[in-house]
């Protein structure tokens, strides 16, 4: 071998170990086989000339083939993360916009609440106010004036008659009758209590009856539909066969001329 020819050997050896480092480089992020291919180097004769080449050259080959396959591996790695993280992150957004919907179902619930607390409160007020009239004619009935304001609470006492004034003075002092008074309101509270129940039991079975009722228009409107299915395929049928019997009777009378035609000749 000539100088100028191991001259350019040495070049070209120099460009393949710079790309043999290159390759060896980007495999060592994942792997480590950095001193296996330094032995495989190592075990390699310069001297050979055009066969250490050919030697140098299909390491580069196969260690740019394992290039490829790693990148290859990372990429389809790298799409799956990519594709778990789209996945994550679309679940994170069905969770929040579910969180979203039972937030603003709670604060609908709770608006509801107030505004169900608030009706109540002005039952309650009502009610109070319809108790005191019923124990005030109570007592009026009896003898005695009963005369409150609990709910405006301003005086009535320049439009109350003297006799009024005496009528509840007695009354308040009459503790026996004021107590059986009560008794009467409390034992027509309770049978309005028990009426309340009686009625929201008889909707509630009234609401029983409407859905069995339902149902059972539901059942009738299906068996409709089947029998007014069943009596068309019964119509189409009719028809058919009516059309057959008119094919017999030409089939007949065709039969019954050629007869006649027969006998003749």
């Amino acid at each position: 071998m000539d100088h100028q020819t191991k001259f350019a050997v040495q070049k070209i050896v120099v460009s393949l170990h710079s790309s043999q480092d290159i390759l060896e480089n980007i495999l060592d992020r994942a792997s480590e086989e950095k001193a296996v291919r330094i032995s495989d180097r190592s075990r390699l004769d310069p001297k050979d000339g055009l066969g250490f080449l050919e030697l140098e050259a299909h390491h580069i080959h196969d260690l740019a083939k394992e290039v490829e396959i790693r990148i290859s591996e990372c990429r389809e790695k790298e799409r799956k993360e990519k594709s778990r993280m789209e996945s994550m992150i679309s679940s994170l957004k069905k969770e929040n916009q579910d969180i979203r919907s039972m937030l603003e179902v709670a604060v609908t619930e709770k608006e509801a609440a107030e505004n169900s607390l608030r009706v109540l409160k002005g039952d309650g007020d009502q009610r109070r106010s319809s108790i005191l009239q019923i124990a005030e004619k109570g007592l009026q009935k009896v003898g005695f004036g009963f005369i409150m304001e609990v709910i405006s609470g301003e005086s009535e006492g320049d439009e109350m008659s003297s006799s009024s004034a005496s009528a509840a003075s007695n009354g308040r002092e009459s503790k026996q009758e004021v107590d059986s008074l009560a008794s009467i309101v409390g034992k027509i509270l309770k049978n309005l209590h028990h009426e309340i129940n009686d009625l929201r039991q008889a909707l509630d079975e009234s609401r029983s009856d409407c859905d069995h009722l339902q149902l059972l228009a539901a059942q009738q409107a299906q068996k409709i539909i089947k029998y007014e299915s069943h009596i068309q395929d019964l119509r189409e049928r009719e028809i058919l066969l009516l059309q057959s019997v008119e094919e017999l009777n030409v089939r007949v009378k065709e039969v019954e001329q050629e007869a006649a035609r027969w006998k003749e000749a």
